[in-house]
């Protein structure tokens, strides 16, 4: 079957532009910049809406009531359909630094969901440690923390089926060319931080390959007119990209907006870090009581930050209301993190017909 998506606002790649699309058997066939539009058996006004990439959220534990600290087995399959709904093409479910024994049973448990979801596409396990700085743990916990040596990094591959795509570390941690050898045989990223790292530490690991970091700003050594320490290496560095956080809880507006003003566009990455009660007030993350309080969750005990309720369609909405181009909104929550790893979710024809439709005022989810 054929349809024609007439007058939308495309946006792709960093770039807007007005088009209609032919789509045929849930593919794009052409797209039509001026001129005479073609017949098809259906036709859609769009009617000058966004048409637009879906987003692809390489850093989330859960929501929803489904993540990866759930007893549920089929937590991600449920989470994946959930997401879906919500514009997400591609996910990384994300595990906390935990006792070895129960992060190796967590992998075990959720590998096989992989390849079998029906909405979001699972990419790969993003292991959020356990290589990481004693001193910057967040919400994780001091006694979790290991020492890089190939036979827990053995364990963890073995237990995850191959299915780990990313791992954040610190690199100021010892064996670090350890991990970084065995991240390149197996084709994983890693991501600065949980971090303490001087400039010259962080300088190592960049020029070990280590140019990402994990939610920038938390958790990480902060900027010193002495020593730049992570954050300030990241910005000084051109080829540093780095995740961001879009709540305003995690980040202040003005942090983010600063970030955005010292990155290129290809350089910024949105994602969620959303944990698994999202939608919900309270719940369990990572075997602790967490709250929702002032739009984050915290530990209930203490009030440390855990992670946000925040989704990715909410992100882009804050990153355009603090003065970001929509344009490269939408390029850090869809086309980056899926170039990262390897996915092609274009506007092109011949390419799969994945898009998603936004309102062009309120930016809400429309369906098509």
């Amino acid at each position: 079957m054929e349809i024609l998506y007439k007058n939308a606002v495309v946006i792709d790649g960093g770039k807007k532009f007005k088009a209609s699309i032919l789509v045929a058997d849930d593919k794009i066939k052409k797209i039509i910049h001026s001129g005479s539009l073609p017949k098809a058996q259906k036709i859609i006004d769009l009617k000058n809406n966004i048409l637009t990439t879906p987003f692809v959220d390489t850093h989330i534990h859960g929501s929803y009531g489904f993540g990866v600290d759930s007893e549920d087995e089929n937590a991600l399959l449920k989470l994946s359909l959930e997401l879906k709904k919500q514009g997400v093409y591609a996910f990384c479910p994300t595990v906390f630094t935990m006792p070895l024994n129960k992060t190796v049973a967590v992998l075990k448990k959720f590998a096989p969901s992989i390849g079998k979801e029906k909405g979001a596409k699972i990419i790969g396990f993003h292991l959020e440690g356990p290589f990481i700085s004693p001193n910057k743990l967040g919400f994780m916990r001091k006694e979790d923390v290991q020492q890089i040596s190939l036979k827990t990094l053995q364990t963890l591959y073995k237990a995850a089926n191959g299915k780990i795509v990313s791992m954040t570390v610190a690199p100021e941690v010892k064996n670090l060319n350890t991990l970084v050898q065995f991240a390149k045989k197996h084709n994983i990223l890693l991501q600065a931080g949980h971090t303490s790292a001087t400039y010259r530490e962080m300088l190592k690991g960049f020029k070990l390959g280590i140019n990402h970091a994990t939610h920038l700003y938390n958790a990480m050594s902060g900027f010193h007119h002495r020593d730049l320490g992570a954050v300030g290496t990241i910005f000084y560095l051109k080829d540093f990209s780095s995740e961001i956080i879009a709540d305003g809880k995690h980040s202040s507006p003005e942090a983010v907006q600063l970030f955005l003003a010292q990155k290129t566009p290809k350089k910024v990455f949105v994602i969620t870090d959303a944990l698994t009660p999202t939608g919900k007030k309270e719940g369990l993350s990572n075997g602790q009581k967490v709250k929702l309080q002032n739009g984050v969750f915290v530990r209930t005990n203490d009030g440390v930050i855990a992670g946000s309720a925040l989704t990715m369609l909410k992100a882009v909405q804050n990153l355009v209301k603090w003065g970001y181009p929509l344009e490269y909104a939408l390029q850090a929550a869809s086309t980056n993190p899926a170039r990262r790893f390897g996915l092609d979710l274009s506007v092109k024809p011949g390419r799969p017909a994945n898009f998603i439709l936004l309102d062009k005022k309120t930016l809400a989810l429309k369906k098509i």
